[in-house]
C-alpha cells in the first residue's frame, strides 16, 4: 500500500469508516497552504496582518490543543496536545545543528559520516515519547480493522503504557495521518534526540549510562538485559527525559523516521531540509529506523547517530510523530 500524497485514506468518521475515494494531502503541507490562502483572503479583503493568535489557531484547528506558555522565538505554545491520542508534542526550534558521528567514534558507520551542519528551516512539534499500546488500541478502535494493515501489536510491551512495537512504516505512517500528523524526517529525528547538545555519543553524554535508556548493560564480555529493572521494553517515560524534554528518544524501541534510506545520503544529500532521497536508491524500498530498542548493543546502536534501515513492511518497529510548523 502506497501511503504517500494520492494514497485515498480512510475518513475518521468511526471504526466502521471504509476507504474513500478522496485523495490524502499530507497535514503539513494542507495547513500551511491553508494558512498561506487564509493570510492572502485577509490582505484582499482589507482586514491586515493575521495575528498569531489567529495563526496559532488555524494552524491547530480541531487536531491538538496548546498546553503550554507560547515560545517567544515563534509564537506557538512549547507544548500541545494531540487531539486523536492525547500525546503531548514538544515544539523543537528551527535552527543548525552537526547530524553525524562526532570525531572518534569508533562504532561509527560509514553512513554516519561525514559529520555535516544541517539546518532545518522550520520549528516543528514532536512526540515527547513513543506511541504506546493504549494509543495505538484507540487508534484500531476507530478504524476499520477488517480492511486495516495496521493490526501487528507489541511482542513484549509490559502494559498499555509500553511503546507499540512490531508495525511496518506503512502502518505508522497510516497512525500518523489518522492523527493528523506525519513521521518525523532523520534530520529532525537527531535534532530532537540530541536536545540542542552536539558532539556527543549519546543524548546525556559520551558514557553509556544505564539510568538514562532502556537497553542491556555490557560488561566483561556479558550481557545483562535486567539491570535497568526491565526484561523488555519499559513503559514510557520510565527514564529521564534529554533537555528537549523527549523521552526514550535512545533505547526501547527503534523507531520508523519518514525517509527513504541511501547509504551515502550524508555525503550527496542537502544540508538544508534534508528529507531523504526521492527515489528508491535499492531495489526494495527501505526506510531509516533510528534510536535503538531495548535488546541493542550500547556502545553501537543506542549512540545518537546510529542509522539503521529497513524494509517499509518490516513489523519490528515503533515510532513517534512530528509536524513542522507553518
Amino acid at each position: 500500500m502506497n501511503t504517500t500524497a494520492g494514497h485515498p485514506l480512510r475518513s475518521r468518521s468511526g471504526p466502521t469508516a471504509r476507504r474513500s475515494g478522496r485523495t490524502f494531502r499530507h497535514p503539513t503541507l494542507f495547513r500551511l497552504a491553508w494558512a498561506v490562502l487564509w493570510c492572502a483572503g485577509c490582505a484582499r479583503s482589507g482586514t491586515g496582518v493575521v495575528s498569531s493568535e489567529e495563526l496559532i489557531k488555524s494552524f491547530l484547528s480541531d487536531w491538538a490543543k496548546a498546553a503550554d506558555a507560547v515560545d517567544p522565538g515563534t509564537g506557538f505554545p512549547r507544548r500541545v496536545v494531540r487531539a486523536a491520542d492525547g500525546m503531548t508534542m514538544i515544539l523543537i526550534p528551527a535552527g543548525t545543528f552537526k547530524m553525524g558521528a562526532v570525531a572518534g567514534d569508533s562504532h561509527a558507520g560509514h553512513d554516519e559520516k561525514p559529520q555535516r551542519l544541517v539546518m532545518l528551516s522550520k520549528a516543528y512539534y514532536i512526540d515527547e515519547h513513543e506511541v504506546t499500546e493504549s494509543m495505538w488500541h484507540r487508534f484500531c478502535t476507530e478504524v476499520d480493522e477488517a480492511h486495516s494493515t495496521t493490526m501487528a501489536g507489541s511482542r513484549h510491551g509490559t502494559s498499555y503504557h509500553s511503546p507499540i512495537n512490531g508495525v511496518s512504516w506503512h502502518a505508522a505512517m497510516e497512525y500518523a495521518a489518522w492523527a493528523q500528523v506525519s513521521l518525523p524526517t532523520e534530520a529532525q529525528w537527531e535534532r530532537a534526540a540530541r536536545g540542542g547538545k552536539e558532539d556527543l555519543l549519546y543524548p546525556w553524554g559520551n558514557e553509556d549510562d544505564v539510568g538514562m535508556r532502556n537497553g542491556p548493560y555490557q560488561f566483561d564480555n556479558q550481557t545483562r538485559f535486567d539491570l535497568d529493572g526491565f526484561m523488555y521494553d519499559a513503559p514510557v517515560k520510565s527514564f529521564p527525559p534529554n533537555t528537549f524534554g523527549l523521552f526514550d528518544i535512545c533505547g526501547n524501541v527503534w523507531e520508523w523516521c519518514s525517509d527513504l534510506y541511501q547509504e551515502d545520503y550524508y555525503r550527496t544529500g542537502p544540508s538544508v531540509d534534508p528529507t531523504g532521497p526521492l527515489e528508491p536508491p535499492m531495489p526494495k524500498p527501505f526506510r531509516v529506523v533510528r534510536g535503538g530498542g531495548a535488546g541493542s548493543s550500547p556502545r553501537r546502536e543506542l549512540r545518537v547517530s546510529q542509522r539503521r534501515y529497513a524494509h517499509e513492511q518490516s513489523r519490528m518497529f515503533g515510532f513517534r510523530c512530528a509536524i513542522t510548523l507553518p
